[in-house]
């Protein structure tokens, strides 16, 4: 689970996981009826979910922090990315 620690970084945070999202580096998670403050992110391996947490910060200014969390109670987005809550 990756949430923004700067509440007033929301924006900034949704779009960031969006965009990398979209080219295809990390697969998005997300508790149904939540937005897009804390999400679960899929990734291939440690070295993809560190790029994740560098892009944030310096391309998009805002720091992340990270959680584990039980798989089963998160759904896939079956929606497309672009049309996700900001």
């Amino acid at each position: 689970m990756v949430e923004q620690i700067d509440s007033m970084k929301r924006k900034q945070f949704a779009k960031g996981v969006t965009e990398i999202a979209q080219v295809g580096a990390i697969q998005i998670f997300f508790e149904p009826g939540t937005g897009m403050e804390r999400v679960v992110v899929g990734v291939v391996g440690v070295l993809q979910f560190d790029v994740l947490q560098f892009r944030m910060e310096s391309e998009y200014g805002c720091a992340t922090t990270s959680a584990t969390c039980r798989i089963s109670s998160f759904a896939t987005s079956t929606t497309p990315t672009s049309t996700l809550r900001s």
